[in-house]
């Protein structure tokens, strides 16, 4: 092995490393049937109202309990559903951004450049507003679009911001342990 941090990267293998992109997109695909069939079956909406805050102990009686019961099992495994592609999103960018090459110049890789985020951002939102104008659904109906936007523009951020530090051991754990802390207030 050579002592250049490129080198060592080049010889990983992608399928000898965990969680590595092709897993990722993987279980991301296996997440989106899931989640398309939870939303074309209109789980998780009990007799036309979609709000949690009190709707299921108003509803508390012997006859539907098992209903609520069931809906929101459902509910949890839509919302872990839902954090684990964020998740998975945010660690394949992040991944991407960290393995990036520089520049011969010293500057931020390529990765970084305006045009590329511009790209992300409409793959990620353009599909949902055209099914949304298409169909005639409320926007708010594709929630996934703007959390993956939020967490894209965050980890962006993130790496951008003193890019240097990215290449630091403890530096890199530091930023990202302080943006984290910064995203949860």
């Amino acid at each position: 092995m050579g002592g250049s941090k490129m080198e060592v990267v080049a010889d990983l293998k992608p399928e000898e490393d965990i969680l590595n992109r092709f897993q990722t997109l993987e279980w991301r695909g296996f997440l989106s049937i899931a989640l398309l069939i939870y939303k074309y079956n209109h789980a998780g909406i009990v007799r036309g109202s979609s709000s949690y805050s009190g709707f299921y102990k108003d509803m508390l009686d012997d006859e539907n309990e098992s209903e609520i019961i069931e809906t929101n099992i459902y509910d949890s495994l839509y919302n872990t559903a839902m954090a684990s592609m964020v998740f998975m999103t945010g660690y394949n960018q992040t991944a991407n951004l960290y393995f990036a090459k520089r520049t011969r110049y010293g500057g931020p890789p390529a990765n970084y450049r305006i045009s590329r985020v511009i790209d992300i951002i409409c793959r990620m939102n353009l599909t949902a507003l055209f099914l949304c104008l298409m169909l005639g659904n409320p926007l708010d109906l594709y929630v996934a679009c703007p959390l993956h936007t939020y967490f894209f523009f965050l980890i962006w951020m993130a790496m951008r911001l003193q890019y240097e530090a990215n290449y630091s051991k403890y530096l890199f754990r530091l930023k990202l342990f302080g943006f984290a802390v910064s995203a949860n207030e």
